[in-house]
């Protein structure tokens, strides 16, 4: 017996040591250290008005494509005075310098060095007074950038607005006195004049409320809240004109449960308001609240953990196993294994109550969770702090839940705002086993060698909304030809061994791919000759062929709906089910809409052991949670913070930069990014639905909602091209072409098929926007902005619609030039019965 206890403790020791071995040799070939991620250091700027903090402003470390920033609005007074504080608690405050710009940044309007300042600790106050050299409600870029210690400068932007007349301070005292009454459930203020209460949101949460709630909503419902001091709101301009104003407001608000726990939330609140002599008028109004993550509440069960009330979508991704499981929720990444009862903090840029961590312009996406909780992860947009402090971009992580730490792999860098950014990365962001980074940027395929941080472009210029990727992420593909509708090849690439196939279209056939159901490749063919463009430049792909393959090439399912006498146009993808849109053709060679076809992949399914759910209780209504449905680790929960690897040497990387953005951006109302388009029709109607507006890469302004004049008449519209017998659309073109003082021949062009969207972008040096789909009212914006718009009847008939009254839209005979009223309403119906079919021209430039 003694023999063998000495055997045990011998083999024991052997073992440990060995250990401490391993760990030791692992060690030794590293000089790599770890350490805590280092704090922010670049000063805040927060823009003031007659004693008012607005839009806090933080800075870049190196000079940015300024025309890609669109945060808030600053009013200018009268006499052009700017005023600003800087707080530099860490980094001093040297020099200040400034420039105003066009919005485009092509025009430097003035710039110099800010001498005349006042400094009291570590804030400086500065009232800058503009030259007169500005346009009467003209928009303006200012740059203000600081010289700090040690040769550091720091870039900080906003817009600039020099309006004749506003009413700012009576819509800003209307915000304040509905954001309190909010607060208010005695209803001392009554508020519910101002609400438009209607079925178009859910009343069955409170991470979302609107202008259309029910009054309890917006009073937090049963949830005893209390305002927060107005010393710690962050108010934001957004956009701004003589009689309107919207407004952001960010703040926390607190919580206690009926546990006695301190919950803390962060809210955005945004305000649309219009000033009138008779009354104010609160035409929009928005809420969302996410609660912040805190694993000191008592939120882990034996069933799952407690999200609680979210607005914002949640990321998370789970390894194979499903026992651990990855997740974002207020900026931060998480990591929590629940075989082993263990939370880590992976990565997050907040500090305490320090703003500077909280700024909110990133994301965070994770690409892998392995089998031991190792993750990868994609950092992208502003980096608040660490080694990449006020620089843009995106950076690659790999965590190591054996080691505790976190690596930076690589950084791509950015002179873009996170906005752009995001609207740029594709969905393609993978990491293989041979330490291939595979990443989609600026309308290419990339492939970084994380050993040599070499990058190769795998495939450039791709057609935006051509590209995908496999819900794993290790397969992609993409039309090999820059179109969406005119490909005869298709790209298959396998991310883990780099090796690529091709998929090409039947003779006299082109090719779409439409996404993958797990492993398997779907695209769709269309005969060339039934590949139509509408007359304002859309696309019709009827498909009559949809083809399944495996991931080595093979045929799975092939669908022959031309035999059927239908065809499809698009499809969506959902779990294991795919739903086709179709149409048929009819005698005249056009299509209508048929009954969609539905696809179903029979494969097992699939119990899972962690799955985001939602439930549903007074006072807080729903809330998130991941239900787990495996054996949680016994004991307390442990909680760890890895820390950074510190490596010598640098990782960052500069892509080339992509083609010319054409591109349409859509802010919102409350000066958050409602996306990128495409499509000029698309971009209007989500900004009118939002209340927002369009511009370009530039800032060009494009539409407003709004925006236009009370009433318009551009007056006579002559063709001094007309011919005998020509058709109004033919006459209609001319008119068009002839304010842009060119005179092309229209009928020439007609009679060998170009569409009327084709023969103004040929004949134009301008821009072209196809506005079909969009309604009589969201077109007028340009008739207000001078410029008629083409309204498509079908054939060969055409009118321009001219100007407008508050009844009424006036529109003109293209072929007699003579112009007539019709009222609002029924011209609205007749153009929707006509297809809402619009076209206009613009300059060259829009500034």
């Amino acid at each position: 017996m003694k023999k063998l206890v000495i055997r045990i403790a011998t083999i024991a020791a052997a073992f440990l040591l060995g250990v401490a071995g391993m760990s030791y040799f692992l060690m030794a070939g590293n000089t790599d250290s770890t350490a805590e991620m280092t704090g922010a250091t670049l000063p805040l700027i927060y823009m003031e008005r007659q004693g008012r903090n607005l839009n806090l402003l933080h800075g870049y470390t190196k000079s940015m494509d300024a025309a890609t920033i669109r945060d808030a609005v600053y009013p200018l007074p009268s006499d052009r005075t700017v005023s600003f504080r800087v707080e530099y608690p860490d980094a001093k405050v040297q020099n200040v310098y400034y420039e105003v710009r066009s919005v485009d940044t092509s025009r430097l309007i003035e710039d110099g060095e800010i001498k005349d300042y006042s400094r009291s600790g570590r804030t400086l106050t500065v009232d800058l007074k503009l030259k007169d050299l500005l346009d009467d409600n003209g928009e303006y870029l200012l740059v203000i950038r600081l010289g700090l210690e040690k040769n550091q400068e720091a870039y900080y932007y906003t817009h600039v607005k020099k309006l004749t007349d506003n009413h700012l301070d009576e819509c800003l005292a209307f915000v304040d006195e509905i954001h309190s009454a909010l607060f208010d459930k005695n209803n001392t203020v009554s508020i519910a004049q101002y609400l438009e209460s209607d079925d178009s949101i859910s009343n069955k949460s409170l991470d979302h409320v609107s202008i259309h709630s029910k009054y309890k909503q917006l009073i937090w419902g049963d949830m005893d809240v209390q305002e927060p001091d107005m010393a710690n709101i962050r108010t934001y301009l957004t956009e701004l004109d003589s009689s309107v104003a919207s407004v952001r407001l960010e703040y926390e608000i607190s919580y206690v449960n009926d546990a006695e726990e301190t919950e803390n939330y962060e809210v955005t609140e945004s305000y649309r308001v219009r000033y009138t002599q008779q009354r104010m008028y609160l035409l929009n109004y928005d809420r969302k609240v996410d609660r912040v993550f805190d694993p000191g509440l008592d939120i882990f069960t034996k069933k799952g953990v407690e999200l609680g009330i979210l607005n914002t979508e949640v990321e998370y991704r789970k390894n194979d196993e499903e026992n651990i499981v990855g997740f974002v929720q207020n900026g931060e990444l998480w990591c929590y294994d629940v075989a082993q009862n263990k939370l880590s903090k992976v990565f997050g840029f907040r500090e305490g109550d320090d703003l500077r961590g909280a700024y909110d312009e990133h994301a965070i996406r994770i690409l892998k969770v392995d089998e031991t909780g190792s993750m990868d992860f994609l950092v992208y947009g502003y980096m608040n702090r660490g080694t990449h402090e006020g620089e843009a971009g995106v950076a690659l992580y790999s965590y190591d839940a054996l080691t505790n730490s976190v690596e930076e792999r690589a950084f791509i860098e950015s002179r873009e705002s996170f906005a752009i950014l995001q609207s740029e990365l594709g969905s393609m962001a993978y990491v293989n086993n041979n330490g291939q980074f595979y990443i989609f940027l600026n309308d290419a395929v990339n492939c970084v060698d994380l050993s040599t941080m070499e990058c190769e472009t795998v495939a450039g210029g791709i057609a935006s909304g051509s590209g995908m990727v496999s819900e794993d992420g290790h397969l992609a593909a993409w039309h090999k030809e820059n179109s969406l509708y005119a490909s005869r090849n298709v790209a298959v690439l396998n991310l883990n061994t780099g090796k690529s196939r091709e998929v090409q279209a039947d003779d006299g056939y082109y090719i779409r791919a439409l996404g993958f159901m797990g492993t398997d490749f779907i695209y769709g063919e269309a005969r060339q000759s039934d590949v139509q463009k509408g007359l304002t430049g859309n696309e019709l792909f009827p498909m009559g062929r949809i083809v399944i393959e495996d991931e080595q090439g093979q045929v799975v399912r092939e669908f022959d709906y031309e035999s059927q006498g239908k065809y499809v146009t698009d499809i969506s993808i959902e779990s294991n089910r795919i739903s086709l849109n179709c149409v048929q053709k009819s005698a005249d060679g056009s299509y209508t809409a048929a009954a969609p076809e539905p696809i179903t992949n029979k494969t097992t399914e699939i119990v899972e052991k962690i799955a985001l759910e939602t439930k549903s209780g007074a006072p807080k209504q729903q809330e998130y949670y991941f239900a787990l449905s495996g054996t949680r680790g016994s004991g307390k929960l442990r909680t760890l913070t890895p820390k950074q690897v510190v490596f010598e040497g640098s990782r960052t990387l500069t892509l080339e930069n992509g083609a010319a953005d054409n591109r349409y951006y859509v802010y919102n109302f409350d000066g958050t990014f409602g996306g990128a388009f495409t499509g000029a029709n698309a971009a209007v109607q989500t900004a009118n639905e939002a209340m927002g507006i369009v511009v370009d890469a530039q800032q060009n302004i494009l539409w407003t909602r709004g925006g236009r004049k009370t009433r318009t008449d551009l007056g006579t519209m002559n063709n001094p091209q007309q011919k005998d017998g020509e058709s109004s659309l033919q006459a209609a073109l001319e008119i068009m072409l002839g304010t842009r003082k060119t005179y092309g021949d229209v009928d020439t062009y007609l009679a060998q098929g170009y569409t009327p969207y084709e023969i103004l972008s040929e004949q134009t040096a301008g821009r072209v926007l196809d506005l079909s789909g969009c309604s009589v009212s969201m077109v007028l914006y340009y008739v207000s902005q001078g410029y008629p718009v083409l309204a498509l009847e079908g054939g060969s008939n055409a009118e321009l619609i001219t100007g407008y009254d508050p009844q009424n839209i006036i529109v003109t005979d293209p072929l007699t030039g003579e112009s007539s009223k019709r009222g609002m309403n029924d011209s609205t119906q007749q153009f929707a019965d006509l297809g809402n079919l619009f076209l206009v021209c613009l300059p060259e430039t829009e500034n």
